[in-house]
């Protein structure tokens, strides 16, 4: 008789399901999370544009197979390291905190531009 390992992930990193992306600290959502599979999209404010520069995706999907046009690394933490693809810089996605979040904000009213965008993600953390 042969036994098959089923790894189970981890679903919902927070209320939300927003991961932070250390590339341009952008905020994606998690829409797909199967064994096979994982689908982000970036989460984006219609009235601030910078958040597209350093970032060339706005969806990502890969399979954890990694027989796709991009390969992950699933770190076992509800963390995934992601190589577009396949190489070139890598996305670390990691599950946003409200301190994070709080942060845009405060760099916001720093630099003197709206907040609501930020404020209405914390909400939805709540």
């Amino acid at each position: 008789m042969k036994f098959i390992t089923v790894k189970i992930r981890k679903y919902y990193p927070n209320k939300a399901n927003l991961y932070l992306l250390n590339v341009g600290n952008s905020f994606w959502r998690l829409i797909t999370l199967t064994n096979k599979t994982i689908k982000l999209v970036r989460v984006k404010d219609g009235d601030n544009e910078a958040d597209d520069l350093q970032c060339d995706f706005d969806e990502i999907t890969c399979k954890f197979d990694n027989k796709c046009r991009h390969t992950i690394k699933d770190w076992g933490d509800n963390t995934y390291t992601i190589y577009p693809d396949k190489s070139g810089v890598p996305y670390y996605f990691r599950p946003a905190q409200k301190e994070d979040i709080e942060r845009e904000i405060e760099d916001c009213k720093k630099w003197g531009v709206s907040f609501i965008f930020y404020e209405n993600l914390l909400k939805e953390m709540e």
